[in-house]
This record gives C-alpha cells, sequence and structure tokens, in this order.
C-alpha cells in the first residue's frame, strides 16, 4: 500500500530520541509493567544500543539493526507532558538481519542469502485507535523499507508477538 491517496499521512524511520521517548511513554501503560516508567525507558535505551538493534548507526553504511517508524498525520497536534509538539499516530520497529531462504521457485530449492525484518512493537496511541492508521502503516512498511534505501529487496517481513 502506498501512502499517495493520504497525502497528510508520512511514514518515517526516525533516530530522534524526543520520538521515541514519546511514543514509549505512551506505550508504557500497555508494555512497561511491572517496570517504573523511568525503569522501563532505561531498559528501552540499553537494547536500543545494544549492537544488534545500532539503531543510531549510519544507515547509509548499516542497514541491519532497529529501524524505529513513525506515521505522522499533519493535520493532527498533540503536546505533550514536557511541551513537545508531535503528530505521531503510530508506530513500529523493524529489525533487520541477514538471512537465508530456500528458492523453489525454479524447482531447485537453492539456498540463498537475504535480507529478512522482523517486525515488532505495533503501537496505535489510544486516542487514534480504530481510525485505520496502524493498517496504513503496515501496508505502506515494505515499500518505505526500499524507499529509505534500508532494503533492495526484502524476501520476508515476520511478525514478532509474544502473545500465544
Amino acid at each position: 500500500m502506498h501512502l499517495e491517496s493520504y497525502p497528510h499521512l508520512e511514514l518515517q524511520p526516525t533516530q530522534s530520541d524526543l520520538d521515541i521517548n514519546y511514543c514509549q511513554k505512551l506505550n508504557y501503560p500497555e508494555w512497561g509493567k511491572p517496570l517504573t516508567l523511568e525503569g522501563y525507558l532505561e531498559r528501552e535505551r540499553i537494547n536500543y544500543n545494544h549492537e544488534l538493534c545500532n539503531y543510531k548507526r549510519n544507515w547509509n553504511d548499516d542497514s541491519y539493526g532497529v529501524v524505529y517508524w513513525v506515521l505522522r498525520d499533519t493535520t493532527i497536534i498533540d503536546v505533550d507532558d514536557d511541551d513537545n509538539e508531535s503528530n505521531i499516530v503510530c508506530a513500529c520497529e523493524t529489525l533487520l538481519r541477514p538471512s537465508l531462504f530456500i528458492d523453489g521457485s525454479s524447482g531447485s530449492g537453492t539456498l540463498k542469502d537475504c535480507i529478512s525484518g522482523c517486525l515488532g512493537s505495533v503501537f496505535t496511541i489510544p486516542k487514534y485507535r480504530s481510525k485505520g492508521y496502524a493498517s496504513k502503516m503496515l501496508g505502506a512498511l515494505p515499500i518505505a523499507l526500499k524507499t529509505h534505501g534500508f532494503v533492495d529487496n526484502l524476501n520476508f517481513l515476520t511478525l514478532y508477538s509474544e502473545i500465544g
């Protein structure tokens, strides 16, 4: 899904601590407990700085790691508790890793190298739920990964879930 039909929506990768903290403070009630808010934010900061995630890397030099994505609705301006303005309505992250897959298209089952993505932390800010924002974001994500230069050919994208 492209977002051309929705010119007020922008799906953007971000390394902004302000954007990421804004989202994490809002998703804390669902995902942060039993930690305190401060403990949750610290845990996430440690995880994002781990070499597997490496979220502050130079994206031009290294595609592998976490990319935090925000969907912005340019018709909205919210102000958080710290007087920061935001138009973020939902967010997610992708973890891009080198992978292998079996290409059965030729009938031979050839093992090939590829880049795969794991999708996680899909979150819509509660007051914007049931408006289709997450569906639009997830539909646009594979194209955004290519458009922003993270992958030339994404062979597969999986959804990470701790549920079930």
